[in-house]
């Protein structure tokens, strides 16, 4: 914390172990609360620094249980997606399989499925898709075989929509329900396997955040009527 609104202040770490430094501001400057994440630890016990401006702060990690984290390994493929964020994906029926669509990278929003199957990626093309979109969501409905995508930012209207679409495998068809959820982005969808259901919750429509939870039956949205929700 600091009096000075606008005092800026720089941020280091003494170890790559300390992993990310977030700040809750924009800018770092004034007050702000930093959050740190640190890697899983399988040696002995650990000590670091982070500096924030002129202070500094010790950060001490116990000894971990000796049990070896599996790394990421960085593939280079001859295709694939291009740098994006903000897009959506989901599992397929093939165990392995997941189905891309959508993102952006600074104002370039693209309208473009790409296909995972374990080893490669493919770039579909559907004779339809769900336009230029990102923070859309989207979740595999097993109960009906289909990849449901709703909502987002659509870059042609420049705004928010409701729309439904499904993936069948082959394209993306609009549904028609007879209700939809308003218009949002950077919502969150899961599958329910025990209802059989997609489930939908939360968001914003770029004005107001909302805490609604929506259920699609694989034809239909229904609002969920909960009295307790995140």
């Amino acid at each position: 914390a600091t009096s000075a609104s606008d005092f800026y202040w720089d941020t280091a770490v003494s170890a790559d172990w300390i992993t990310d430094l977030e700040c809750s501001c924009f800018l770092p400057q004034g007050s702000a609360t930093l959050h740190y994440i640190v890697a899983a630890n399988t040696g002995p016990q650990r000590t670091a620094t982070i500096t924030v401006g002129t202070a500094q702060f010790t950060v001490t990690q116990q000894a971990g249980n000796g049990i070896a984290v599996p790394a990421y390994t960085s593939v280079a493929f001859q295709d694939a997606p291009q740098s994006r964020l903000h897009q959506a994906m989901a599992p397929w029926t093939t165990p392995g399989q997941f189905l891309v669509y959508g993102g952006h990278w600074n104002t370039d929003i693209n309208a473009e499925t790409w296909l995972w199957n374990g080893t490669g990626w493919t770039q579909l093309q559907p004779a339809e898709n769900p336009g230029l979109l990102f923070e859309h969501t989207m979740a595999y409905d097993a109960a009906h075989g289909q990849i449901v995508l709703f909502g987002g930012f659509n870059g042609t209207i420049g705004g928010v929509t409701n729309q439904t679409w499904l993936w069948d495998g082959t394209n993306w068809q609009q549904a028609q329900p007879a209700t939809n959820p308003p218009g949002r982005m950077g919502h969150a969808m899961s599958y329910d396997p025990v209802a059989k259901k997609v489930v939908l919750f939360g968001g914003t429509d770029g004005g107001t955040d909302m805490n609604d939870t929506w259920l699609w039956d694989g034809t239909n949205w229904t609002l969920a009527a909960s009295t307790l929700n995140p």
